[in-house]
């Protein structure tokens, strides 16, 4: 062989190298910029899916040796808000121990009550939100005509839709509500927003999950709601 025909094999040689070599480097970047990201926004939003079905276990268990749902908030002698039903269902979460350390004698942000905000349980928070702070993610969907009426607690028979058409819980991200407190989205809250959402589709995203996010139904039925 010539010395120009093993330079030129030597030069494709090595340009197929290089081509190989840009293609695997181009894939391992794309698994660790795209496929990684993704596959880990995949379990938290499995995760997340399992947080509230929990949620939905719970209440229903509550209903089970109750006779009803909690209410959406108990309240004092004036007609205050000062209990909420993340508090109440505890026990029906695997949290009857911090359910033990919470006073009923004080409101929700009373000296006591406060100094449990920091230890929500984590159901209540969606694993793609890394704030630790004691605000949840998992919102009840209250209001007049709503299965959470206020502090009337309501039962099974009281949902006149159906349990398979009306909402329990809704994922609220950024929510700022404390998960002791007696607060959550109204229903008209809700609907103004999906309003908006209808009407301005690109102004509306959801942090924790780009895609939409969790719903549950009376039933304990997930639901994605899609961007």
């Amino acid at each position: 062989m010539s010395n120009s025909s093993a330079k030129t094999g030597h030069l494709l040689t090595t340009i197929v190298a290089l081509t190989v070599g840009g293609i695997l480097a181009t894939g391992i970047l794309y698994f660790f910029l795209v496929a990684v990201p993704n596959a880990r926004e995949a379990a938290r939003r499995s995760s997340c899916c399992c947080n509230i079905k929990r949620l939905a276990l719970g209440m229903h268990n509550y209903h089970e040796k109750y006779g009803s749902f909690p209410p959406a908030y108990m309240t004092d002698v004036r007609g205050k808000p000062i209990h909420g039903w993340r508090v109440l269902i505890l026990p029906f979460i695997e949290e009857k121990l911090l359910y033990q350390q919470y006073r009923f004698d004080e409101p929700w942000n009373g000296p006591n009550n406060a100094k449990l905000i920091d230890q929500m349980p984590r159901i209540f928070r969606c694993p793609s939100r890394d704030d630790p702070s004691g605000a949840t993610d998992y919102l009840a969907v209250v209001g007049p005509e709503t299965m959470w009426p206020g502090e009337r607690a309501t039962k099974f028979g009281d949902i006149d839709d159906g349990t398979a058409s009306t909402l329990m819980f809704v994922e609220g991200p950024d929510s700022g509500i404390s998960w002791t407190e007696p607060r959550d989205l109204d229903f008209r809250q809700l609907a103004a927003t999906l309003r908006s959402r209808t009407a301005h589709p690109q102004t509306w995203s959801n942090p924790q999950h780009p895609s939409g996010c969790w719903s549950v139904l009376a039933n304990g039925q997930l639901h994605f709601i899609d961007n």
